[in-house]
């Protein structure tokens, strides 16, 4: 009996950590989709990627997100950064950052800034807008001759979601991963 009840206890501490809305399925085609409406999104990611729920980004923000990617990846980390799987996804991988302290105005000027500071860094850097989920948006992108950096601005509903991507050029698979997640968005 008390296997059942430390079994029941667990599932009921997910429920409260991850609450109901939080979804992650695998499809047919190698994918998974993940969905969360706490969050406000959902999105098909590869297969072999891992879901990492963060519930701060900055400690002196109260910041929802999620990072997905490669859990095997450690391409340019420290010792102390490898022993965390955000730092992993971050150079390869995907994350979500729903911001709760700036405004839309605020997120782009700071997407100005660091596309100079990637810029003077020796990066090629590109911008446009696009549309995510029929949602008017803005990309920027840097490269430098190893990684690929994607950021996606926009707002919905008064919403302010940075969408960033990090990928290997030497990985072919870099694009394909990246279109397949940005097609996918969807917002609730």
């Amino acid at each position: 009996m008390i296997p059942i009840a430390i079994v029941i206890v667990v599932f009921l501490a997910l429920g409260l950590v991850f609450g109901p809305s939080m979804i992650n399925q695998i499809t047919g085609n190698g994918t998974k989709t993940y969905d969360n409406s706490s969050l406000g999104v959902s999105f098909d990611y590869p297969g072999n990627w891992e879901i990492y729920p963060i519930q701060k980004v900055f400690s002196n923000e109260e910041t929802k997100a999620v990072y997905v990617g490669d859990p095997n990846y450690k391409y340019n980390l420290t010792p102390s950064e490898q022993i965390s799987p955000c730092y992993a996804t971050y150079y390869k991988g995907f994350h979500i950052i729903a911001w709760t302290t700036i405004t839309f105005e605020e997120a782009l000027a700071d997407d100005a800034e660091y596309l100079k500071e990637k810029s003077n860094e020796g990066y090629n850097v590109s911008e446009r807008n696009i549309t995510v989920d029929g949602i008017p948006a803005h990309e920027q992108r840097y490269s430098n001759n190893e990684t690929v950096e994607i950021d996606v601005t926009l707002e919905k509903n008064g919403q302010v979601y940075t969408f960033s991507f990090r990928g290997l050029l030497n990985d072919k698979n870099w694009e394909s991963q990246y279109n397949m997640i940005i097609n996918s968005l969807r917002f609730k």
